[in-house]
């Protein structure tokens, strides 16, 4: 009988410390947010008015830097709720969660001028999932290999089938290195269900492959409680 108070004793100030964790975290990127927002705010004002004029290049260059510092936050929020928050599994389908993402990437896709093809044989891929984590796992690895891409390529992506698993396949030129962000987040996702994440740079190209489950995977022992 006396075994349930030590153990809720020894969890207490592991809870405690990840609380205090994601605090620590949501007041850093809300400083980081306003800093990168007040940044913005003052380039569109300064183009409104006279003072802009040859002072495009330098505008552009500052707010571009901005707005990948915002992404750069929310970003790492999201990491810090893949890793700590319990999972909500639920029935999804996997090749209509996909195009889903796809949709949502269009705009930075039209900005980079990447081509996405969708090409999946499968006309669903049933699984058990936390949609809202895995949406931002998929969403992370779109950005990352659009970011990749160089203006005009095509960037494929779909959903096949291997033994008891779901793949998710990105497939495209990509220049440069690969944002550690990005893919932590994904193989923080795949992991805590049951799945991974593995990337493959090759001459001319490279590789993303999430592989998931078809059955929902292990659940830690922290999310069963």
């Amino acid at each position: 009988m006396s075994a349930a108070p030590a153990e809720h004793d020894n969890i207490t100030p592991l809870r405690l410390a990840e609380r205090q964790r994601d605090e620590a975290l949501r007041f850093l990127s809300h400083d980081a947010r306003v800093a990168c927002a007040t940044i913005i705010g003052m380039v569109e004002l300064t183009r409104a008015s006279s003072a802009a004029l040859g002072l495009e290049p330098l505008l552009s260059s500052i707010e571009r830097e901005a707005r990948a510092g915002l992404s750069r936050c929310d970003g790492f929020l999201a990491l810090a709720r893949a890793e700590a928050q319990p999972l909500r599994l639920e029935a999804l389908d996997l090749v209509s969660l996909l195009q889903q993402s796809i949709d949502q990437a269009w705009p930075l896709a039209r900005e980079r001028q990447v081509r996405i093809r969708a090409e999946s044989s499968l006309a669903a891929a049933p699984c058990e999932a936390d949609r809202g984590l895995l949406a931002r796992a998929l969403q992370a690895l779109l950005q990352q290999a659009l970011e990749r891409c160089t203006p005009g390529a095509d960037l494929h992506c779909g959903v096949a089938a291997e033994g008891d698993r779901w793949c998710v396949v990105f497939d495209g030129p990509s220049p440069s290195p690969a944002v550690e962000l990005h893919c932590r987040l994904a193989r923080t996702v795949a992991r805590r269900h049951g799945g991974s994440l593995e990337t493959e740079q090759r001459p001319g190209g490279g590789r993303l492959r999430l592989r998931l489950p078809k059955r929902s995977g292990p659940r830690t022992s922290h999310e069963e409680e």
